[in-house]
């Protein structure tokens, strides 16, 4: 989630402070909404009012309405959220051609819904580098602290049901890995909490100077996502504090880069890899088989499946459409249900390879921009890093928390930066405020 002080983009008049300052306070309570579901579905379904929970909705869809009006009205240009808009339309007309219900469509557009408030929110630029890193911190010790209760009392709604206009679902997922309990907290599943945990990490790796302090966060959220179980999570906070560090605090820009570039190429090799190599794990034994299962599961199954979907019931150039992958095609087409669990499968089911060309325009764009501060700039390339790292075996788009992070930061670096002098980029200020 990353939020540094920001300018806004393309922006002729600046919002009333009170606006802006009521919507900061509503997408913070978004954000928690997601962060605490488990524990918010439980209560709702209690007091028999579970459907209100999709009334967060609304932000988004009402905060994107105001954008356009504020454009159409000569306030602003966002041109990236514009840009957006218009291509996710395009996309959700691509899917009457080949997805089986409107519904399934009308779907595909809530899961996307994070990532537009994300636009919006970064194009107003109202978040400064102290709320972001207050915010996160608290999120951090509340998931956490949730975690190791869970861990040593079952919490009442895991595995509960629960009834809403969408049908019925569970308040909070409950699993296994290996017979070992995957601990959601207060979140809805393991892997929400894995992915909150991940994006607070990466705030406080950028936002915190003392050492020990930042350290003793981050060791906090590491054990709170082992306990998750997630591996993926795992691997993604290390390959963030792995730039961290190897980019000395993120003074050396091209250091960033390069681990971006990695992660990156990473999430996109591994799927095509599936396609072209025969990997087989089912000879391992003990320990080994347990952590590389859920991956060879997806070179030898999930992914090539999903591609067989994509040639089959799609079309190679557009992509299926909004809603044409992930849990939208259970409101419509169940029998050819995948996960994906990878962010450029995903992207390529939805979009095709269309999404190809988005994907690279944005890591053009980011390979092209430096920020303003030093903290900017580790906030947004330590947030790329781990969220690739992670959109290697996890499905990013539909972990809200993680997909309004992609949106925020795809907005910053597109932003029109101020005329600046030339300076030594390894100089930059730590923070503007």
């Amino acid at each position: 989630m990353p939020a540094a002080p920001l300018a806004a983009v393309d922006q002729r008049v600046q919002p009333k402070n009170a606006m802006v300052s009521l919507l900061s306070k509503l997408v913070i309570l978004y954000l928690l909404s997601y962060v605490f579901e488990g524990l918010l579905r439980f209560v709702l379904s209690k007091a028999h009012l579970a459907s209100l929970l999709y009334l967060r909705d609304l932000l988004p869809v009402v905060t994107v309405i105001g954008m356009l009006a504020a454009w159409i009205g000569g306030r602003y240009r966002p041109s990236v959220l514009l840009i957006s808009i218009t291509l996710l339309a395009f996309h959700f007309f691509i899917g009457f051609f080949f997805l089986g219900r409107l519904f399934q469509q009308l779907f595909g557009i809530k899961i996307f819904l994070p990532m537009m408030l994300g636009l919006a929110v970064g194009a107003i630029g109202m978040v400064s580098t102290q709320q972001a890193k207050r915010l996160a911190t608290w999120l951090v010790l509340a998931s956490v602290g949730a975690i190791f209760v869970n861990y040593v009392v079952p919490f009442p709604w895991e595995g509960a049901d629960f009834d809403t206009v969408f049908g019925s679902g569970t308040q909070s997922r409950l699993w296994t890995a290996g017979g070992v309990r995957r601990l959601g907290g207060v979140a809805r599943a393991s892997y929400d909490a894995a992915s909150i945990l991940l994006c607070g990490s990466v705030v406080i790796a950028a936002t915190y100077r003392g050492v020990w302090l930042r350290s003793a966060l981050l060791i906090l959220a590491a054990a709170g996502i082992v306990l998750t179980t997630s591996k993926g999570a795992v691997i993604a906070l290390t390959a963030l504090i792995g730039t961290v560090l190897i980019s000395q605090g993120g003074t050396r820009l091209g250091v960033l880069r390069f681990c971006v570039l990695v992660c990156g190429g990473v999430a996109v090799l591994a799927p095509i890899l599936s396609l072209l190599v025969d990997v087989r794990m089912r000879s391992l034994t003990g320990t080994a088989a347990w952590l590389f299962s859920s991956y060879a599961e997806r070179m030898e199954y999930t992914w090539p499946d999903a591609f067989k979907i994509l040639t089959e019931h799609g079309n190679l150039l557009t992509g299926r459409g909004l809603g044409g992958v992930g849990t939208a095609q259970q409101y419509g087409e169940g029998r050819w249900y995948t996960p994906a669990d990878n962010v450029f499968v995903y992207w390529t089911l939805a979009f095709g390879v269309m999404g190809w060309v988005y994907g690279a325009t944005i890591f053009t764009r980011l390979m092209r921009w430096d920020g303003d501060t030093v903290t900017e700039r580790l906030l947004v390339f330590g947030f790329f890093a781990a969220a690739m790292t992670y959109g290697v075996t996890a499905n990013l788009m539909e972990q809200p928390v993680v997909c309004f992070g992609i949106g925020y930061a795809v907005a910053v670096i597109f932003r029109k930066a101020e005329p600046r002098k030339q300076a030594d980029p390894r100089k930059l200020p730590m923070d503007s405020e």
